[in-house]
């Protein structure tokens, strides 16, 4: 309750519509189109524009072709005027569900956007214990809206 009230001042909602990802190891067929939707819900710190308080659910179809769960949680910090020309970096942490594997995540974001539009994009390194082929660092590109 402590957090929600710190963030309490504002609030607001996103769309998120996913779409691409890019994979370091060139040497998979990966799907490198991924559409899927997601939500999320943000709360404005008070007396501090710039920072938000962060959660989301997402569905998206992964880069193996299976149909992928997130719902994370966590900071993201705003550059520039929220109405206008900004950009934003966050990490969140939270749960990931698929056919291919189910896991807890830390995953960084940096966007860039104008007033309620803009195009979001996270790092998603390759586990360190697997070395086969079919694992690889990736970014994925999806656009948000703020309503």
């Amino acid at each position: 309750m402590l957090c929600i009230n710190l963030f309490a001042s504002d609030d607001g909602n996103d769309l998120y519509i996913y779409g691409l990802s890019y994979h370091t190891n060139r040497n998979y067929n990966w799907h490198e189109i991924n559409p899927g939707l997601g939500y999320g819900h943000y709360w404005v710190q008070k007396d501090a524009d710039y920072l938000e308080l962060t959660s989301q659910g997402s569905v998206y179809n992964n880069s193996y072709g299976h149909w992928t769960g997130v719902v994370t949680i966590g900071p993201r910090w705003i550059l520039g005027e929220r109405k206008s020309f900004n950009y934003f970096v966050s990490i969140n942490a939270g749960f990931i569900c698929s056919e291919d594997y189910t896991n807890m995540i830390v995953i960084p974001m940096f966007g860039v956007g104008y007033s309620r539009v803009s195009i979001n994009s996270i790092f998603i390194p390759k586990p360190r214990t697997n070395t086969s082929d079919d694992v690889s660092n990736a970014i994925g590109m999806f656009l948000g809206w703020k309503f």
